[in-house]
């Protein structure tokens, strides 16, 4: 390992011990080419020995997306003619998950001759188990939100969805909130989703993946309260 790695990881934040993390993603879009539906072989040979699992949509459709994935199902790389993704259900730290994300990218971009995108997008899905307090989930004891209904309805839920819309500079942010089960565990799903559609060249994706690595983490720990965060660092029991 470089010594420039091996300091960036030095100094990497402090990791939540129960990090509520359950997915991460990253995507590119742009125009379609086709000689990426040609020579998919290519793009294969280099990945292959850390997805070597290929599947395509069920039932087939043209020019499908392909899928290729880790033998534990955990990560995967998406790419067609039009889009690549990465996505990983084993997120340690963004220093790691960027320097798997790069080196796909960067080839994927040379090898096709990618130079301008459509869409930069990255998603972080976040799964915080909540208890309910009888039938209603107490979010005040996990976000710093409130939303409040005309009575009789008030602020007391006992089902929850919801999404917004914020405009970040050149880009955007889009949160949703929504209560679920995991592992018959109540929980709730904070989902952030930063994309940027303007002005975009493929040599710039690292800055566009420190860009929003750095909105998302700016949201999460905004609307995380201070309580739960002790919870997440393994200081009181949930």
């Amino acid at each position: 390992m470089s010594d420039k790695k091996t300091s960036e990881l030095v100094n990497v934040p402090f990791q939540y011990s129960l990090a509520p993390l359950r997915e991460a993603v990253v995507e590119i879009r742009f125009p379609g080419n086709p000689a990426i539906e040609c020579h998919r072989d290519t793009f294969f040979e280099h990945i292959k020995s850390d997805f070597p699992d290929v599947s395509t949509p069920v039932p087939a459709v043209p020019l499908p997306p392909y899928r290729f994935q880790s033998l534990d199902g955990k990560r995967s790389v998406i790419s067609s003619i039009n889009m690549l993704a990465y996505t990983t259900l084993e997120y340690k730290h963004f220093v790691e998950f960027r320097e798997h994300v790069l080196p796909v990218a960067n080839f994927f971009t040379d090898t096709f001759k990618i130079t301008t995108l459509k869409r930069f997008g990255m998603r972080y899905v976040n799964r915080f188990p909540l208890a309910r307090e009888g039938t209603k989930l107490p979010l005040k004891n996990l976000l710093k939100v409130d939303f409040v209904l005309p009575s009789p309805a008030g602020s007391d839920f006992s089902d929850f969805a919801f999404a917004a819309e914020t405009k970040l500079g050149s880009g955007a942010m889009i949160t949703r909130i929504q209560a679920g089960k995991e592992n018959n565990q109540d929980v709730i799903s904070l989902d952030f989703d930063y994309y940027i559609t303007e002005n975009l060249i493929a040599v710039d994706v690292p800055k566009y993946i420190e860009d929003g690595h750095k909105n998302i983490k700016l949201f999460f720990e905004a609307m995380v309260t201070d309580s739960y965060k002790k919870v997440m660092r393994g200081e009181v029991l949930k």
